[in-house]
């Protein structure tokens, strides 16, 4: 499953302990992805994972921008993953915008996106 960025309308109503709001969150903290995909409901992450990575391990935060209202949204993992399985594809981590209190809100990802098995060539 190929997960692409999105820029989608979502509420600002904070329900869940998943989510933190934040000033600035260091570029260190925010967990790299494979992919993410949005629907009307939820967001889906596609993660590194060696088999023990769970919804658990991960915390959202949110910054509203002041002057457009626009929500930056980044996923944070809080608990590493030590176990060394291959799993290739990672894992599917769902947040929904109403847990994430998202619903209603324009909203912007800032996880970086890419694979540790791309390649890339320069031609």
């Amino acid at each position: 499953m190929i997960l692409y960025s999105t820029l989608i309308s979502a509420a600002a109503l904070v329900l869940g302990s998943a989510v933190a709001t934040a000033d600035a969150v260091p570029a260190s903290q925010v967990e790299a992805v494979y992919g993410y995909i949005t629907t009307p409901s939820e967001i889906t992450f596609q993660v590194h994972s060696g088999g023990c990575t769970k919804k658990e391990h991960f915390t959202v935060t949110k910054q509203q921008n002041p002057v457009d209202g626009t929500i930056k949204v980044a996923l944070i993992r809080v608990t590493p993953d030590y176990c060394r399985g291959f799993f290739v594809h990672g894992k599917l981590v769902a947040f929904t915008l109403s847990e994430l209190g998202l619903e209603g809100a324009y909203f912007q990802i800032q996880n970086p996106t890419g694979h540790p098995f791309a390649k890339v060539e320069n031609n």
